[in-house]
């Protein structure tokens, strides 16, 4: 068999991806796997909850149609189906903070022992020196999968924006991939964007999709964290390629800031990292009056210029501390003019009304 397109390998699983939300969202409200509206939820009619079973058949159909298994073996798919598994049963019906992190780990712990590949050192981010971490590789490692899973969980509160940065984190590792020649986990990265794509015609905050709305639930946001941590692991242990590990930070900018962000304000109001509130980032734009989709255009934007700085930092070969610290830098550009936005007078008219 001629040997796939990077072209090819995401049309193929856009195609299956939209096929898939087509069928799956007629048969959604049967099973009752739908988002009923009502709370902190902005939609007014039941909507169902299959955009991330459709991503993953999108790239299990590119799987077997394109990508060698042999190359990186089934166990990446297989933990794939199994994070999809455990955020279906959640969207269904909830399941507890402490179950759902325990399921997370264990699916991670299972990829990683059966690759053997781990996060071994930091990179060198302070110029002192590679920090090797030796024995915490593994629980570091473990702790960062579910820490990325979560990461893109919180971020998926309105349409678009999981989607979106999905897009553009997993378009760059394909890139980084083909420049370490690492033609599997392109094709896997590209399988990835395409499917995502396919949902995205059906989720994107364009008036002339509402009738055929979609959303990805916890298990399409668990699946691309979870999938995005697996391939960096693989880009970073790539022979030859000599990816920092600081450079991932950078692919994945706006769920590592709200990562981070929202872990430290529920901790200082001594509430639970896991316990839902209203402080996240796409929140506060809200208040500041913004609309749908001028918030999911400002994620995308600034994903994509945040790519583009990584990609950029790492092909002029940049030292670690550059990369690390000029991310710090970011984080706090993002804040300060996010976290500064004034509230919208009419949403504070509404509020004493209420």
């Amino acid at each position: 068999m001629p040997e796939p397109s990077l072209l090819l390998v995401g049309a193929t699983a856009f195609g299956a991806a939209c096929l898939a939300v087509m069928a799956l969202a007629r048969l959604a409200p049967k099973v009752g796997l739908v988002d009923h509206p009502g709370g902190r939820k902005r939609h007014h009619a039941v909507v169902p909850l299959v955009g991330g079973i459709a991503i993953y058949l999108g790239v299990l159909a590119t799987y077997l149609l394109w990508i060698d298994f042999r190359a990186l073996g089934l166990t990446y798919q297989v933990a794939c189906g199994a994070m999809v598994v455990v955020g279906v049963a959640d969207d269904h019906q909830d399941i507890t903070p402490t179950k759902r992190l325990a399921l997370q780990a264990a699916i991670a712990v299972g990829l990683i022992l059966y690759t053997g590949q781990a996060v071994t050192d930091l990179g060198d981010l302070f110029g002192l020196g590679t920090i090797s971490l030796g024995w915490a590789s593994l629980p570091f490692t473990i702790v960062s999968m579910v820490a990325l899973i979560n990461a893109f969980n919180m971020m998926d509160g309105l349409d678009g924006l999981a989607g979106g940065v999905g897009i553009l984190a997993f378009a760059a590792v394909a890139v980084l991939a083909v420049m370490v020649g690492h033609a599997e986990l392109a094709k896997i990265a590209t399988a990835f964007v395409g499917a995502i794509a396919g949902f995205m015609y059906f989720n994107a905050p364009i008036k002339l999709i509402r009738r055929r709305l979609v959303f990805m639930g916890d298990a399409g946001s668990t699946l691309l964290g979870f999938a995005f941590a697996a391939c960096a692991m693989t880009l970073v242990n790539s022979r030859g390629g000599n990816v920092p590990p600081p450079l991932i930070l950078w692919l994945v900018a706006i769920p590592i800031f709200e990562l981070f962000t929202s872990t430290f304000r529920r901790a200082a109001r001594g509430m639970s990292p896991m316990e839902a509130d209203t402080g996240h980032y796409h929140h506060r734009l809200m208040d500041a009056g913004w609309p749908v989709a001028a918030i999911s255009a400002f994620y995308f934007l600034f994903s994509a210029l945040s790519v583009s700085i990584g990609l950029g930092l790492y092909t002029t070969q940049v030292s670690d501390p550059v990369i690390f610290f000029s991310f710090l830098a970011w984080y706090g550009l993002w804040n300060l003019f996010v976290l500064k936005l004034p509230r919208d007078r009419r949403r504070k008219r509404r509020e004493r009304t209420a």
